[in-house]
């Protein structure tokens, strides 16, 4: 079985990913292969909560992803998954889209995989 810290590093191995990191709902962190990772879990706890409220007030049902860009062209991804979210720090001159595609194909083999028994 694979741990917190081995998840991180498969995603960190993914092309356009600067660092990485997963946080529970309430903003701990559990690890993190970034620096000043408390300032990025404050982010993505507040985030998320705003984003479950939208969806219950609008209608939807779930989000894929949240996404932010800086203005070094550097970017900064979460994704939910079960009760944590994933926080993931993009490197600038990667396409978006490539990133995020890339995550979520790993993470749709994490959320498969989880649910089997």
């Amino acid at each position: 079985m694979a741990t917190v810290k081995d998840f991180l590093a498969r995603v960190n191995t993914i092309e356009g990913v600067g660092g990485c990191l997963l946080v529970k709902d309430d903003g701990h962190i559990l690890a993190h292969l970034v620096d000043g990772p408390a300032d990025y879990s404050s982010l993505i706890a507040i985030c998320s909560k705003q984003a479950l409220a939208i969806m219950e007030t609008s209608g939807f049902s779930f989000f894929r992803s949240l996404s932010f860009a800086q203005s070094k062209g550097q970017g900064l991804h979460i994704f939910p998954l079960q009760q944590y979210y994933l926080g993931v720090i993009q490197q600038p001159g990667y396409p978006v889209e490539k990133v995020i595609s890339q995550v979520n194909h790993l993470l749709s083999h994490v959320k498969a995989g989880s649910s089997k028994k």
